[in-house]
């Protein structure tokens, strides 16, 4: 079996360099270990089990967006705009000026909890999709006129053709 050094070298072509170790569990853990294990104190820290702190974390997110929709509904503003300030609060890209809430959104959205995150996201991405197709009427689109229609199929297929080719093109190199 080939040394970190003979694989490192091997990947980044180098003699030299400085080495990273990082576990993950694969897949990860979404089972906790029960409110009754954490009772009796046989459990980790209720914090750390991957089920609570995702509920947790939807309990959050539904909370502060239904306080700021309650608040920006007085000036006409849609869900929409809640659910994206939402997103930036909670969010790891803008960091406030209290280092408390920055350390409380740290903990709560943990690097190792975004990828169960990240998957439920995307599926509830997929369902809204779903079920705005089963919405659809398509005698809209037949009584939108032959220009649109034929517009909205060349905004698909002619990324999709250049994307092919830019893939294809790039393989050759």
């Amino acid at each position: 079996m080939a040394s970190n050094v003979t694989i490192y070298n091997d990947v980044f072509g180098s003699d030299h360099g400085s080495f990273l170790t990082l576990c993950l569990n694969t897949p990860p853990k979404i089972n906790s270990d029960g409110i009754w294990e954490f009772v009796f104190g046989a459990a980790r820290k209720l914090r750390f089990s991957p089920l609570p702190l995702l509920e947790f974390q939807m309990l959050l997110i539904f909370f502060v967006n239904i306080i700021l929709h309650s608040f920006l509904r007085l000036f006409g503003l849609p869900l929409f705009v809640s659910q994206i300030i939402t997103g930036l609060i909670l969010g790891s890209s803008w960091r406030g000026s209290f280092e408390s809430f920055d350390n409380f959104k740290d903990g709560v959205f943990a690097t190792a909890s975004q990828e169960i995150v990240g998957l439920l996201a995307g599926f509830g991405y997929t369902l809204f999709v779903f079920l705005i197709g089963v919405r659809m009427d398509l005698s809209v689109v037949k009584r939108s006129g032959r220009q649109s229609l034929i517009g909205g199929i060349l905004s698909i297929v002619i990324p999709a053709i250049l994307g092919f080719v830019d893939s294809i093109w790039f393989i050759k190199i």
